[in-house]
């Protein structure tokens, strides 16, 4: 029973972070649709992304327990940490934008490397899953970062 309950608490935190990603990314796409579509893209495709993750986490979380957690957040730790990254988006210019989106990506990262580094003993198809999950998400950090780098690069 406590390793089920430990693998709810990761599984918890993974979907907590990823519905955080949403709303996040939704702040930012509403705040420069109209003025580079092709960056509310790129955010657009992020939160499709963090939708789809999340519906396979819940989906394991619904094997663990017949009533999944309500709120996918488990920890204040996870709240006090997207608030640091918000606090220091202070613009919707494309820099402020880039350097936003890669404290996200890097939050998402940190998180999923906690969750494979855990001592806790875990499925070989949720380790699969969480890495899975790591590397579509190591992807789309380093799309951001690089479009940051090009942003940051002299003409």
């Amino acid at each position: 029973m406590e390793s089920e309950n430990e693998l709810m608490d990761i599984l918890t935190d993974l979907a907590g972070m990823h519905e955080n990603r949403i709303h996040e990314y939704e702040d930012v796409v509403e705040k420069i649709k109209n003025t580079d579509h092709e960056l509310a893209d790129v955010m657009t495709r992020n939160i499709e992304q963090s939708h789809q993750l999340e519906t396979e986490l819940e989906q394991e979380m619904s094997k663990i327990s017949i009533n999944p957690p309500v709120s996918p957040f488990s920890s204040h730790k996870l709240q006090r940490l997207w608030m640091e990254i918000k606090s220091m988006f202070t613009g919707t210019d494309k820099k402020s934008v880039l350097t936003y989106a890669a404290c996200i990506e890097h939050a998402m990262l940190k998180c999923y490397r906690q969750a494979l580094e855990s001592e806790f003993t875990m499925d070989i198809d949720i380790r699969n899953l969480i890495n899975r999950h790591y590397t579509l998400i190591k992807s789309s950090y380093d799309r951001i970062t690089e479009a940051e780098k090009l942003r940051k690069s002299p003409i």
